[in-house]
């Protein structure tokens, strides 16, 4: 059989191969400072092009913004008609014109409106509706441009990255982009909606809801957002296992008291009524265990990938 006669020259530099890959992407301090000017400056204008195109449609988005409220309104109004229903049979002495319009009251519709819900959120000051506009304009356009913002990042980022580097983000990124995402649309088509219920229909009778424009701005971004940052859990907890610093096994044999740090999470980023809680808790927890099966999958995966000849 012939024999082999590489150098020993000859193999370090084979070696050395992805090293010597970077070489035709290196660049001096300006060309990478001309080079990180020239995506931001796409990436500013890409913004600044979908803002203008959803300014148009402002009032469109803010009402689809505004649907969760719209649910929570319809939902009280069903139950306060249906409480001035019960206490009207219990006492025949109470007038129903106290409650409703009409004595034969058929529908919600038919409430006094100082019982009902008001259809829109209140604006505290001449600007706050147009602050409300500008802002979820904004929130938009980053949904929307986002995707071709984080290219033009990846592409600044990935010339100073090896082959095996730029594969690990490949996997990673946009799983975790889905993530967030369906974390974001969960938060604001579940978490808000019920939310912004359960916490009104604790002292509705008492009080009438009318939800300030800012407090409810408030409530849909850091209620949606951290949903959207819960649902990365899976990702943190297959990373940590690669790079070995928790084993799978710790995940399985710790469970109760994940459960119990879960129960905290939850109860630290939601209001308080135990509804938004459990519906923010359920996902976690199906997450976690996600998250520790994938773990499992790819460190076993790992082991079994043929390691490199030593030279």
């Amino acid at each position: 059989a012939p024999r082999n006669t590489m150098t020993r020259a000859q193999r370090e530099a084979g070696a050395a191969k992805p090293e010597e890959s970077l070489e035709h992407t290196r660049m001096t301090l300006g060309e990478h400072l001309e080079e990180l000017r020239l995506r931001i400056w796409r990436s500013v204008v890409a913004l600044v092009l979908v803002f203008s195109g959803a300014w148009f449609f402002h009032v469109q988005i803010a009402e689809w913004l505004l649907w969760p409220y719209s649910f929570a309104r319809t939902h009280l109004e069903q139950d306060l008609f249906e409480r001035f229903q019960e206490k009207l049979a219990a006492d025949p002495t109470l007038d129903p014109m106290a409650y409703f319009e009409r004595s034969d009251p058929q529908s919600p519709e038919d409430l006094r409106d100082n019982r009902r819900v008001p259809e829109t959120p209140r604006g505290d000051g001449a600007g706050t509706g147009f602050l409300f506009y500008m802002r979820f304009c904004f929130y938009f356009s980053l949904f929307v441009a986002g995707p071709y913002m984080i290219w033009q990042a990846w592409l600044f980022i990935a010339a100073g990255l090896y082959k095996r580097e730029r594969r690990v983000v490949y996997g990673y990124l946009p799983l975790s982009i889905l993530l967030f995402v369906s974390g974001v649309l969960f938060g604001f088509s579940c978490l808000v909606p019920y939310g912004l219920y359960y916490l009104a229909k604790i002292s509705i009778e008492q009080i009438q809801y009318w939800e300030s424009l800012d407090t409810y701005s408030t409530f849909l971004t850091s209620l949606t957002l951290a949903t959207g940052v819960v649902f990365q859990t899976p990702i943190v907890m297959v990373a940590l296992s690669r790079v070995g610093l928790v084993d799978p096994t710790f995940y399985s044999k710790y469970r109760p008291h994940m459960i119990v740090v879960v129960l905290i999470i939850a109860a630290v980023l939601t209001p308080p009524d135990v509804i938004t809680q459990v519906l923010m808790a359920g996902p976690m927890l199906v997450l976690y265990e996600v998250g520790a099966f994938c773990a499992r999958l790819a460190v076993k995966k790992a082991s079994r990938a043929p390691k490199a000849p030593q030279v």
